[in-house]
């Protein structure tokens, strides 16, 4: 049966809590939280809205070493094909605050041991930004590993989060591609200009775009005149060139070489120009200019461009020189000195070493005046007899592997491996030979073995049922290898295998209790692969661990009686023993439980059953109470009294206990309010007036402890334990007799104002307490007991007022009220009437330290006190009546802090307890509401 007081309501927060999806809010705020790293591209300008986007995850097999290459290389393919991807890729944006190169977004993802097939939990998250639609098709990138891990989910309880992910200069422990630059931007939030995070050029697979050059040439009017532009592309790439502008005050031929000729119209003078672009098969180049400067008459000047030659060996091979003229004219070549015959522009080496000085020239003609001429120098050394072997140490590729060779012309070079010229493919040891006419060299080459790594399949079972099949995958195979050709069948005896597959196990045994096993390796052996191991883990799912249910009574529908449950942790045969306590209204003090469940493997439950026969007043009263638990965190429990059905439910659930190092962001101080009571099915006897109320906290293992005073003035305290559902569950006997009880759930809500806390809001439909007492001829107060009420629930979270910090603001008392020191608050006491009530206070006004001073009506005549407590969110006050006698009237109560959805609800509320007249019939205390209200 499910209870009935909860609708819609607790079941969406229900599903809020047991959705399995960790949450992690990725930003770039800088530390303070009151500005940005912004964003930018390679040029500085912040990513504006819908131009960029971004991921979080993790490099499943590359090294940082790897990354780093391929960031080099611009394999923008290989990265994105190792790159996993949590949650789902986000845009550059934040609209909250709308300025370009903001992030704050939240993605989610099962971080479970036993649902993430990418094994995010505990491995480094990476951050990829990007410029364009996707990863691939971006123009520009930036990619960096943080120093913050991935959380790992408890596998049946709420998941993690959310978790902030800052990406800013101080979090990043390595920049792979792009730059954190100088601030050049100040949002105006109180940071000043922070550093930027700037992201580097690329391309749709991993292409860098050509950069084509600027260049100026003179021209005589009406004179053509031949040269060509000139472009450098980062990747070496052929490039085609086109012209962009046309020229105002001549004719231009552009071919796509970059050749041009530029002919000056007659007359003309002064300056004109043309822009082009180039292209590398993939992308366009910046547009450069051609700035042409025109002369009416004369001869033009002209330079010379000329690299010094490299430098040479005796006995090197004859060479050409290479030099270009601005005119374009050919340019001639002559040797003033050294070891070097000249033949056009070739150069043939003497046999002897020494400096060989060359100059070019170029003589000019009837357009172009001669250039200045320009010498360089080469050096001719001898040939080194320093001969010498590089690269002797290398890892297996896949593919055949060399060694390098210095001091000697590559001309005639011979080597040798183990006595053969194949190159070596396999890791091992290989001797070399290198001979190059009359000298030799020797050396040894080492292959190292490559990594390949090796990653366990996580896997889960139930308690007492045997081991899954542990499985694993390789990842790292070079050239044309795969798991085949690695491990080979083994060779018939007695030869021995070369290659052997790695041993996987786990400690875990078909009876271990619940818990997670590591899934290990050990051994195994490969020709060229030496292991990576990536342990797994194996969960075994158990029912061991505390349980809770509010059983409801069939007759009034309300919670009745509450069961607390514990499973042992060891399992045989299927069973698994249990104790735990069961509270009635039928008895004082809980009642011991103890039994055996038996588990079924098929449907993952354990079933069991509970008797206890109980003699009261020598008569026999039997207890049997039906079990039945699902490997989930459910419990059901159907009991019955006398072999009647006395409660029952089947939404109780275990208990919650937070994983190591998880946050409970729900943690802190809160107040509660119990509207007045209403009679559940009418009421024979007085009700009481007045709100009951409590002041509590949640600690950081999710425990709710509350401290309660009801609206007839009784005081009790209750601990209450969170379940994996959410809720808590609440059955306590403030009066220690029979047929006396305040029970019920807490559901909370997300709190709108405060992520990550919990609240009830005021009248939310279904949230309400069961109240009820048995006369008491000596009770101070409603002797004749209290029929089954209902208390509607308002719950809110409390912050104890408290000074700015470095890192956190300030608290303000008024501001968590939502009101001003000036601001009227409306006071009104219900519950008596008489001359004496209009003497009350109506309004009153609250200072920042929370001293209260009554404004109206003047004079306070009926010296109303009240006293806050900011640390608790408490208060407590008495007034004086004097009518018949004089009576003091204490009251307490406490205070909500504002609610953004519903601004005009009152913040504080209570009960006070008033004293019998003389002419009453009866000495009893009655009971009214207090409520703090702003109109």
């Amino acid at each position: 049966m499910k209870r009935f007081p909860h609708f819609a309501a607790c079941a969406a927060l229900c599903a809020a809590h047991v959705t399995q999806a960790a949450t992690l809010t990725v930003s770039n705020y800088n530390a303070a939280a009151n500005g940005f790293h912004a964003i930018s591209d390679n040029a500085s300008t912040r990513i504006a809205p819908g131009t960029g986007g971004g991921v979080i995850g993790r490099m499943a097999t590359l090294t940082d070493e790897q990354v780093n290459t391929h960031v080099a290389s611009g394999n923008i393919a290989a990265l994105n094909a190792d790159f996993r991807v949590f949650g789902s890729p986000f845009a550059l944006d934040l609209t909250s605050t709308g300025p370009d190169g903001a992030l704050e977004k939240a993605v989610s993802f099962d971080t479970r041991v036993s649902s993430d097939p990418n094994n995010f939990g505990g491995n480094a998250i990476y951050a990829w930004l990007y410029k364009g639609a996707s990863r691939t098709s971006a123009t520009e990138y930036f990619l960096v590993k943080l120093s913050q891990n991935f959380p790992t989910d408890p596998e049946d309880l709420p998941p993690l989060g959310p978790i902030e992910v800052p990406v800013r200069p101080g979090t990043i422990a390595t920049l792979y591609a792009g730059a954190a630059g100088p601030g050049t931007f100040d949002y105006g939030f109180g940071s000043g200009p922070l550093t930027i995070l700037r992201m580097q050029a690329t391309g749709s697979s991993g292409n860098n775009a050509p950069v084509a050059e600027n260049k100026t040439i003179n021209v005589l009017a009406g004179v053509p005149f031949n040269s060509s532009v000139t472009a450098t592309d980062p990747d070496l790439d052929s490039l085609t060139f086109s012209k962009v502008a046309d020229p105002i005050k001549g004719d231009l031929t552009f071919n796509s070489n970059g050749t041009f000729t530029y002919t000056a119209d007659g007359g003309e003078s002064g300056q004109d120009s043309f822009t082009f672009k180039a292209n590398d098969g993939t992308d366009d180049s910046n547009t450069a200019t051609v700035t042409i400067n025109i002369q009416t008459g004369g001869t033009l000047a002209q330079t010379i461009s000329f690299d010094a030659p490299a430098q040479r060996q005796v006995g090197d091979a004859p060479f050409d020189l290479m030099a270009t003229a601005s005119s374009g004219l050919p340019v001639s070549f002559q040797i003033l000195s050294g070891p070097a015959n000249l033949a056009g522009s070739t150069v043939t080496l003497t046999g002897a070493a020494g400096v060989v000085q060359v100059r070019a020239t170029q003589a000019g003609d009837s357009t172009f005046d001669p250039a200045p001429p320009v010498d360089r120098h080469f050096h001719v050394v001898p040939v080194s007899t320093k001969f010498n072997l590089i690269n002797l140490v290398q890892t297996y590729t896949g593919g055949p592997l060399s060694v390098g060779v210095t001091g000697v012309p590559l001309t005639g070079l011979v080597i040798t491996y183990n006595g053969s010229q194949n190159l070596p493919v396999n890791a091992g040891s290989y001797n070399v030979l290198a001979t190059s006419g009359t000298l030799k060299k020797t050396g040894k080459l080492t292959i190292n073995k490559a990594p390949l790594t090796v990653t366990a399949d996580n896997q889960r079972k139930l308690i007492g049922q045997p081991n899954p099949a542990l499985t694993f995958n390789y990842s790292g195979f070079l050239g044309a290898d795969d798991e085949n050709s690695v491990f080979p069948p083994p060779p018939a005896p007695p030869a021995k295998p070369t290659a052997t597959v790695p041993v996987i196990s786990t400690t875990a045994k078909d009876l271990s209790p619940g818990g997670r096993y590591p899934i290990t390796f050990k051994g195994g052996l490969a020709v060229n692969y030496r292991f990576v191991f990536v342990p797994g883990t194996l969960v075994v799912d158990s029912f061991e661990g505390r349980y809770e249910n509010l059983l409801v009574s069939p007759d009034t529908m309300r919670a009745i009686a509450k069961v607390e449950l514990t499973v042992a942790k060891t399992i045989k045969d299927n069973k698994m023993a249990f104790t735990g306590k069961l509270w009635t209204p039928t008895d004082t003090a809980a009642l011991p439980i103890k039994g055996t469940l038996t588990v079924d493997p098929l449907t993952e439950t354990a079933t069991g059953t509970w008797t206890l026969n109980k003699l009261v007043n020598k008569v026999a009263i039997a207890y049997e109470m039906t079990i039945n638990l699902d490997i989930g965190g459910g419990f059901e429990a159907i009991l019955d009294v006398d072999g009647d059905l006395f409660a029952e439910a089947d939404d109780g659930a275990r208990v919650f206990v937070p994983a190591k190092g998880q946050i409970v962001t729900n943690a802190g101080l809160l107040t509660l309010i119990l509207a007045p009571p209403l009679p559940a099915f009418g009421a024979v006897n007085p009700i009481p007036l007045g709100s009951g109320h409590a002041t509590g906290s949640v600690d950081a293992k999710a425990v709710m402890k509350l401290t309660l005073t009801l609206a007839d003035g009784i005081k009790t305290t209750a601990t209450l334990m969170p379940g994996v559902d959410g809720g808590y569950r609440l059955f306590v006997n403030p009066y220690k007799r029979l047929n006396s009880y305040l029970a019920g759930w807490l559901d909370l809500l997300e709190h709108p104002d405060l992520p990550g806390r919990g609240h009830i809001p005021t009248m939310l439909m279904g949230d309400s307490l069961a109240w009820a007492k048995a006369a008491g001829p000596k009770d101070k107060s409603y002797r004749g007991g209290i029929d089954l009420m209902d208390c509607g629930i308002t719950l809110d979270p409390w912050r104890k007022p408290a000074k700015a910090t470095k890192t956190l603001p300030e608290i303000a008392l008024l501001n968590e009220l939502g009101i001003t020191d000036s601001t009227v608050i409306s006071i009104g006491h219900s519950g008596f009437a008489g001359v004496d009530a209009g003497l009350l206070p109506t309004e009153v006004t609250m200072a920042a330290n929370g001293k209260v001073t009554v404004q109206t009506p003047a004079g306070n005549p009926a010296v109303w006190q009240i006293t806050i407590n900011t640390a608790t969110g408490g208060f407590t006050g008495k007034f004086t009546l004097k009518n018949e006698k004089t009576r003091t009237v204490n009251f307490s109560g406490v205070l909500r802090r504002k609610l953004s959805t519903n601004p005009a609800d009152f913040i504080g509320r209570g009960n006070f307890q008033l004293p019998a007249l003389p002419s009453d019939p009866t000495p009893e205390i009655q009971s009214g509401d207090i409520q703090l209200f702003v109109p």
